[in-house]
């Protein structure tokens, strides 16, 4: 059975042309999510970069890898029906987990 989240236009649409949106697909998960990306910001992985430079205001944070080490973001990935979606739109049984990226910018003046 489908998930309830996904008709089969939207299977069609993302076999033919591999994206399709998910509307509500994390609205139970935001606050998670926001608490584990304000984790990521305060305890970066080995891969985080801060882009900014000298004299400007503005932030840009960029990392990956870090589910494990990130219990609000492993919660999700378990929990939440993000897996079952993805294997219903791939038309599979199953589903892996290649890895996360989370990406954090603010205005910049320039």
């Amino acid at each position: 059975m489908t998930h309830p989240l996904l008709t089969e236009q939207d299977i069609e649409t993302f076999q033919r042309d591999g994206v399709v949106l998910v509307r509500g697909l994390f609205k139970d998960w935001v606050e998670t999510l926001r608490a584990g990306v304000e984790r990521n910001i305060s305890e970066p992985g080995p891969y985080a970069s801060e882009n900014k430079k000298e004299g400007e205001s503005g932030r840009f944070f960029d990392d990956y890898c870090n589910w494990p080490r990130i219990p609000e973001f492993e919660q999700v990935i378990h929990e939440s029906p993000a897996a079952a979606v993805a294997a219903d739109l791939m038309r599979s049984q199953s589903v892996q987990m290649f890895h996360d990226r989370h990406l954090y910018g603010d205005a910049m003046a320039h």
